[in-house]
């Protein structure tokens, strides 16, 4: 006797969401471009091209891979039968391609700093998605508060913060009128000790370090490079300098959109 399924099982729909996940997580990294298709795959910060123009591609176009296009065009970005946004050229024109045919291209997974895939990494993916996408609703459900983002003491702090449970002068003064203000200094003192002293993990060590520039050997260059991000807009730079220290070039460009780990990747 058979059973027909009209519903998905809840593995189904959580390998699904896996799926998903997966596929919005992973990129590739250039290499000799034979692997990658150059309209469809995820190789730019910004996502696949195709997804970010309209109108038809000319015959077998759709199938070329990014080694194709280097190969029948001369230039980088190679020309197309559409025209690319700004944005998108831009990207292209500040990813690396190598010219060793043995440089194989590579998955990596974009949320994290090295490449490689972690369950941490992940769930971070998943939280900040969700921010974006109900920032709102977020603000009124406070259940965000709970998750393992920081010290238990530190997420019940917040939540009275957001409840004006926490013993402010004005409270203070709106329940017992008569208290001393010593007492209330003292109060205080008390509670910022509490919350920032106690709490504090035992086991986490903070170090200072001055981080000044250090010179190259001498008849050496030097490049120091940096990426930022802000509103969702990707920057990079960075300068080159000889171990004098004076300045040989230098270069700022926009890399596309993402949050602060592509960035630093």
């Amino acid at each position: 006797m058979t059973r027909c399924l009209t519903r998905s099982s809840f593995i189904k729909k959580s390998i699904n969401k896996g799926k998903d996940l997966l596929d919005n997580g992973l990129t590739w990294r250039v290499g000799n471009g034979l692997k990658i298709n150059f309209w469809h795959d995820s190789w730019l910060p910004s996502g696949p091209i195709r997804q970010q123009i309209e109108g038809p591609l000319n015959f077998l176009e759709d199938n070329l891979t990014v080694k194709d296009y280097t190969q029948t065009s001369r230039t980088w970005p190679p020309s197309t039968s559409l025209t690319l946004p700004p944005s998108v050229f831009s990207e292209i024109q500040s990813t690396f391609f190598s010219i060793d045919q043995n440089d194989e291209d590579i998955l990596i997974w974009n949320h994290s700093k090295d490449g490689q895939f972690t369950v941490k990494s992940a769930y971070a993916s998943i939280s900040v998605a969700s921010n974006l996408k109900s920032t709102t609703n977020i603000m009124h459900n406070m259940n965000w508060i709970w998750k393992p983002f920081c010290n238990p003491r530190q997420s019940f702090f917040l939540w009275r913060s957001y409840h004006l449970a926490l013993p402010t002068s004005q409270k203070l003064n709106a329940i017992i009128p008569t208290i001393p203000p010593t007492f209330k200094l003292s109060l205080s003192k008390a509670i910022e000790y509490h919350f920032l002293v106690i709490s504090k993990s035992p086991g986490t060590h903070r170090v200072n370090q001055i981080v000044k520039w250090k010179e190259p050997q001498e008849s050496y260059y030097k490049l120091n490079f940096d990426g930022s991000a802000s509103n969702h807009h990707l920057g990079a730079g960075g300068i080159i300098r000889d171990d004098q220290g004076r300045h040989f070039a230098s270069f700022c460009q926009f890399v596309g959109k993402g949050d602060s780990l592509k960035a630093e990747f």
